[in-house]
This record gives structure tokens, sequence and C-alpha cells, in this order.
């Protein structure tokens, strides 16, 4: 009896996020604000009344972005999975949307077979 194989690829590292003015990178677990912060762009938005002053950056477009090279056989069962997207997203793999997410709390799996 043949059983499946679960490999694993950790892909927290190496992402950057960008509004096509600025791009930082982006720690994963992380989110824009802070992105933006530990760069020196934006003040602290947590201080006194900043926050008001900081509506750009959730009223603008953002994507984070990731490379990294499969080492797996394509077409043969794969999933891309999230445990946490923050907000509203839509998952782009090599130029084919895989779907959009809008809840935070929830994993996210897209199958990846035919890709």
């Amino acid at each position: 009896m043949m059983r499946n194989q679960i490999a694993t690829m950790d892909l927290c590292t190496g992402w950057t996020v960008s509004n096509g003015v600025h791009e930082v990178p982006l720690s994963v677990p992380g989110d824009v604000h802070s992105a933006l912060l530990d760069r020196d762009i934006i003040p602290d938005p947590y201080w006194r009344d900043t926050e008001h002053a900081l509506d750009w950056v959730h009223d603008d477009t953002w994507t984070a972005r990731k490379e990294f090279e499969f080492q797996g056989e394509p077409g043969t069962g794969w999933t891309l999975s999230f445990d946490s997207i923050d907000c509203l997203a839509e998952v782009i793999l090599n130029g084919t949307s895989l779907g959009t997410v809008d809840n935070q709390f929830l994993r996210h799996d897209f199958n990846l077979s035919g890709s």
C-alpha cells in the first residue's frame, strides 16, 4: 500500500510589499503599516492621532510578492496553503489566479494540481 507523502516548503521569508510608489520588505506574519514603519516611511501609527494622517496606507492597493523555486513535480497534487492572509486578497501564482480570500481567521488552501 502506497501512502501519500507530505512535503513542505517554508515561504515565510523574502516577501516584499508594494503600492507602486513604496516597495519594502514584509515580515511574514506581518502587516503593511509595520513594514513601512520599519523603513521610516511612516511615523508610528499608534502614537496619538497619527493614524488619521496615514489613511492613505489603508486606502491604497498593496501587493505582497514572493519569488521561489518549486522543487516538486508539477501536476502531482500540491497545495499552496496560507495560515492567515489579512483582509481581502487575490492569490496569483505564475500569472494564474488561484482564488480570492476575505477572512484572516481562516486557513486558505489552493490546489495546484493543474498549475
